[in-house]
This record gives structure tokens, C-alpha cells and sequence, in this order.
């Protein structure tokens, strides 16, 4: 997969630290999949056909708007469109993890990583599933390699830090 980004480097617009509550983690982490799904839907090439954009790109809007349902359908419809999109696939992972459903939320996160295993927004989302699912050693794993990834993620570090208490 090629780099999207040119620089690696970004300021947070939030931190996801250990001991937030629930709801307030869940927001930054649809925040941030919100921004990374604009990001990328923005930048030619990423999404393999126009039946599969628009229907991503509706998903993002509805998204935005707190449409829950709305965007899981319009995300489940761009993936049939295009199933090697990993930003639809984090992106309906994100709406699965602001439920709490961190089961269905792995499946997606682990299909996103395994089609963009160099991008750091799924792999940070994989960590906070795996910390949400027990699975601490395979949390540190993902966190690791985030972190070999982008250095300095704070939000990677800090859950890395917390783990390894």
C-alpha cells in the first residue's frame, strides 16, 4: 500500500490516555477515524471504484452527523463495493467500538490492519480494542508496532506505558 501521507508527524487535536471513562475515549476515537476516514477519502486512488466512494463518503457524512446506523449501512455497502478498502473497514469499526461492541469491532480493525499494516490509526484502534477485549499481550504487540510506525504517537506510548505497569 502506498504512503498517503508524506509526513508522519502530526499534532494530536486529543489524547486517549488510560483511565478515561468509557464515552469520553469512545468520542476521540470516532474523532479520530472521522478525521482519517476525510483524510483519505479525499486523496485519489484510495477507494477502488466511485460505487464504493460514494457510499464511503455518505457513511462519513452520516457519520459526522451522529447517524449511527445510517453510516454502519452506507460503510457495509462501500465494503461490498470494494472489500480492499481499510479505511471503510476501520471506519465501520469505529461505530462498533462507540457502541462497545469490541467483537465485531476486532474483525474489522484486524481486516483494516491486514490491508494497511503500515498506517497507524488502525493499529491504535486494534491496541484499544485488544486492552477492551483482555488482551493485553496482543495489545502491547499492536502498540509496539504503532509506535515503530509513527514515534512519539502519544496516544500509542501512553497505552503502552499503561500496559506495561
Amino acid at each position: 500500500m502506498r504512503n498517503y501521507l508524506e509526513k508522519k508527524e502530526a499534532v494530536p487535536l486529543f489524547r486517549i490516555t488510560p483511565g478515561k471513562p468509557l464515552s469520553e475515549v469512545a468520542r476521540c476515537v470516532l474523532l479520530s477515524v472521522v478525521v482519517f476516514g476525510l483524510i483519505f477519502s479525499s486523496l485519489s486512488g484510495v477507494f477502488a471504484n466511485e460505487t464504493s466512494l460514494v457510499f464511503a463518503q455518505s457513511g462519513q457524512e452520516k457519520l459526522l452527523k451522529g447517524d449511527l446506523d445510517g453510516a454502519l449501512e452506507e460503510f457495509k455497502k462501500a465494503i461490498a463495493a470494494d472489500p480492499g478498502d481499510a479505511v471503510v473497514y476501520n471506519n465501520t469499526a469505529s461505530i462498533y467500538l462507540k457502541r462497545g461492541d469490541f467483537k465485531t469491532a476486532l474483525t474489522y480493525l484486524e481486516k483494516a490492519v491486514e490491508l494497511a499494516p503500515e498506517e497507524c490509526v488502525p493499529l491504535t484502534n486494534l491496541g484499544y480494542t485488544y486492552v477492551n477485549l483482555g488482551m493485553k499481550e496482543k495489545a502491547i504487540k499492536a502498540f509496539e508496532k504503532n509506535l515503530l510506525l509513527c514515534p512519539g504517537d502519544p496516544k500509542a506510548a501512553s497505552w503502552l506505558e499503561h500496559l506495561k505497569k
